[in-house]
């Protein structure tokens, strides 16, 4: 079963050797008929190979193909052998070569993410099923453990280093608990911290100037509660509650040298608090919130609404609107210098159009690895998995299979990009790029 699912996983992701540009450049000088021929791929070379050249079957480097081609004619036969060395010169890119392709004990519930590994600096995997087990999966598939929670995971999952020494721990909330785990599935002392209301946003995790001095918010409701590093109640925030419910976590930007965090209500309006909780931008006008976060835009915070609106917003409170001729499946997001906009399958990476097949995306998503950029969609009907560059060009060998919005970065710290996304329904995949 294991093998077949690998077969089905390459086949739906073109990970195959016909894309290879190995075979791409012996099938050029191959006749496209043959009555037998034989591929020794990774320089194992048996079989045929050897027979004809009269030599005991080896194993030799810098051959990633060999092809022995017969071509019977009548009362005699063609023979044509193909092995050419790698060299320095060859293409780099090659295929979305599948690592590894793990099966949960229960359905997966949400997405997979990278959670950095702080002995080997790449990357294991964590993810949740609809049994609310966590796994912590290595870059080679093991799993490495498997903790049950007391519920679904709310939001996202925060990486943090709360003894500031590089050890990384995995923060988030579940509707009743903060958890904070250490990457063998310890709770962190003094967490877990639970609640006898019910958290109704994911975990919010602020840190302001980069130094580890970690802000927990999470949300109930109408009300925010913010604890510092040790689980205590930071008494300098003043803000506790809002007039309606909170729509979505609430958010840290920073513009200039000033901090702002944002949090939007129910019933339209938009607070923007300085670090201690008191009103930073006054904003009289109120917004039909769309599933979309705050987001920054020079100096200036950026709502786009229900009503398909794009509300920019000074630090004086001024707003101004501009109506986007767009459909209900419209996008927005920025990172750094990096704005992208889905508009159903047209999408613009800093201007630039880029029209992806007919279908319905998820949200696209930026990710920083190194020093280079990534936009990722992926397709939910098809299962199709699409990587761009900054400058909008699809990643070699892209898309690849998968059912779910992706992480992306590097898990064996060999400097090739690694991708994971959830395959079938109890299923979690991992890519590497070539």
């Amino acid at each position: 079963e294991a093998t077949s699912e690998t077969l089905l996983n390459a086949l739906s992701s073109g990970a195959v050797l016909a894309n290879s540009p190995y075979y791409e450049e012996a099938a050029a000088v191959l006749p496209q008929a043959g009555s037998w021929v034989q591929y020794n791929l990774k320089g194992d070379l048996n079989g045929l190979f050897p027979l004809m050249l009269n030599t005991p079957p080896t194993k030799v480097k810098n051959y990633p193909l060999a092809v022995t081609q017969l071509i019977y004619d009548r009362d005699f036969a063609h023979v044509n052998i193909v092995a050419k060395e790698q060299s320095g010169q060859q293409p780099s890119a090659g295929l979305v070569q599948q690592l590894a392709s793990v099966t949960l004990e229960a359905d997966v519930l949400g997405a997979p993410q990278f959670f950095t590994n702080h002995y080997t600096y790449g990357k294991d995997i964590v993810v949740q099923d609809v049994a609310n087990t966590l796994y912590l999966i290595s870059a080679s598939g093991k799993i490495l453990w498997k903790k049950k929670l007391n519920g679904p995971i709310l939001g996202s999952i925060h990486e943090v280093d709360l003894l500031k020494n590089g050890k990384k721990q995995m923060a988030f909330t579940t509707p009743n608990t903060l958890y904070v785990l250490d990457r063998k599935g310890n709770a962190v002392a003094p967490f877990p911290k639970q609640f006898k209301d019910e958290i109704t946003q994911g975990l919010s995790v602020f840190d302001y100037d980069n130094n580890r001095r970690y802000r927990f918010l999470v949300t109930q409701q109408n009300k925010v509660f913010m604890y510092d590093g040790k689980g205590k109640n930071v008494s300098g925030f003043t803000f506790d509650q809002t007039r309606s419910p909170i729509v979505m976590p609430p958010q840290h930007l920073r513009i200039g040298n000033k901090d702002y965090i944002t949090i939007a209500e129910e019933n339209g309006k938009l607070n923007i608090l300085s670090r201690t909780g008191k009103s930073r931008v006054n904003v009289t006008q109120t917004f039909s919130f769309a599933d979309m976060p705050i987001e920054k835009e020079g100096s200036d915070f950026v709502v786009i609404t229900k009503d398909h609106q794009k509300k920019s917003i000074s630090q004086n409170g001024k707003v101004s609107s501009q109506s986007l001729d767009v459909s209900n499946s419209y996008y927005f997001t920025i990172q750094g210098a990096t704005k992208v906009t889905l508009d159903d399958n047209l999408m613009r990476i800093n201007g630039k159009l880029t029209e992806l097949p007919i279908g319905i995306y998820s949200k696209p998503a930026i990710f920083t690895v190194g020093k280079k950029i990534y936009i990722a969609v992926t397709e939910l009907q098809e299962h199709k998995v699409y990587l761009y560059d900054k400058a909008g060009e699809l990643l070699s060998n892209f898309p690849v299979y998968g059912t779910s919005v992706i992480d992306v970065g590097d898990a064996n710290k060999n400097g090739k990009l690694n991708v994971v996304v959830k395959g079938n329904d109890n299923e979690i995949i991992l890519y590497q790029a070539q």
